[in-house]
């Protein structure tokens, strides 16, 4: 998306010339979740006039889909916080867990029963019930054990 795209760096270069990236602009699609094989996420590259090209090179340019692979963050080499942790009926419930990568934090979503969010919880891991387990899934992997401020 476009807050994230911000950390991909594209450089375009032309007959072994690199093109200034003030000449063109670099679009982004599908890249919001791990590639599965259905929507692969890619880039378009769009020079701009004044770049200098011949009209023939900014039409090869045009259109010309450039797909790239996002494979998923592992919670156990990434910063984690979370204000919450309480125990339900359907189990236990992490508010507000947030991922830090780099600069930039990101809300994760506990899953439920449809399989769609960010990670599962599969228990505690203290007696205190202030600590519990996590998994990643869909766009995050792995296992890591968040506290509760």
């Amino acid at each position: 998306n476009k807050r994230n795209s911000a950390d991909i760096s594209v450089s375009v270069s032309y007959n072994g010339e690199t093109i200034d990236p003030k000449l063109y602009d670099v679009k982004f699609h599908n890249n919001k979740d791990v590639s599965n094989g259905k929507k692969e996420p890619y880039f378009v590259i769009s020079l701009k006039k004044k770049a200098g090209a011949q009209s023939s090179v900014r039409k090869e340019f045009r259109g010309t889909k450039i797909e790239f692979t996002i494979v998923p963050a592992d919670l156990s080499e990434i910063e984690l916080s979370t204000t919450k942790i309480v125990s339900k009926k359907k189990g236990i419930k992490v508010s507000k867990l947030t991922a830090t990568i780099d600069s930039l934090k990101l809300k994760l979503k506990q899953s439920k029963s449809s399989g769609k969010g960010d990670f599962t919880v599969t228990g505690y891991t203290d007696s205190n019930k202030n600590a519990v387990s996590v998994n990643g899934i869909n766009n995050y992997k792995g296992t890591a054990i968040v506290k509760s401020k």
